[in-house]
């Protein structure tokens, strides 16, 4: 006899697999721009830029320096993991993040904010590419759920003013038809807790299950 409540046990926790790795993608997506912003913070006693911070004190710029770094090197570190699990080549500018003794190290002191921006992005786009076999990975949850820990609680310590724009989803609002339904989480320590809403009209869905969150988000 089929097991029914088991069957769906399995289902819940193949959506909520899905619904961890859309939303480690998204935090990928949007990573150049927030480790770019932070940079900016760490250097801002020595822009010349024409936008220096004056709000952010030096131990703080210090400290965004710091964080700055941590989140590149980590992103290295999942690159170098990955292409050795995946037998394939890491990024070259990945070397950049590791000194002499192959600690790592982070941003070099002139990296500009631009600099910052491009080389995540380099690391965010050999992550992409690769999404597909990482997701099929025994480690691809554990990887996607560090991703998120350690973005977000950067975009938590240093909030950006402009957001990127929210993910869209494929499928038409069920109230004004618009292809405009995004997903955030209000609090991300609460992946069931998603707030599925038309960019349009507004109408807001309240999913009850990672399933029903999965159809809404990548339909």
């Amino acid at each position: 006899m089929i097991d029914l409540e088991s069957i769906d046990t399995e289902a819940e926790e193949q959506a909520a697999a899905q619904v961890l790795a859309y939303r480690a993608r998204s935090a990928l997506r949007g990573a150049p721009d927030l480790i770019g912003h932070i940079r900016s913070i760490a250097i801002s006693g020595q822009s010349e830029r024409g936008e220096t911070l004056t709000e952010w004190s030096a131990p703080m710029r210090i400290t965004a320096a710091d964080d700055a770094d941590e989140v590149y090197g980590q992103l290295v570190n999942w690159v170098v993991f990955w292409a050795s699990t995946l037998d394939v080549m890491p990024t070259a500018t990945g070397a950049l993040a590791y000194g002499r003794d192959k600690d790592v190290q982070g941003f070099t002191a002139v990296t500009t904010v631009e600099g910052a921006q491009a080389l995540t992005q380099l690391q965010v786009t050999w992550f992409l590419i690769r999404l597909p076999r990482i997701t099929e990975h025994s480690s691809a949850g554990a990887f996607h759920a560090d991703v998120l820990e350690f973005l977000g609680r950067v975009s938590a310590r240093y909030p950006m003013k402009m957001r990127a724009p929210k993910n869209v989803s494929p499928r038409a609002c069920p109230v004004c038809s618009e292809f405009n339904v995004h997903a955030s989480w209000p609090n991300p320590d609460e992946p069931l807790n998603a707030l599925v809403q038309c960019s349009h009209c507004e109408h807001t869905i309240e999913p009850k299950t990672y399933r029903a969150v999965l159809e809404w988000i990548v339909g």
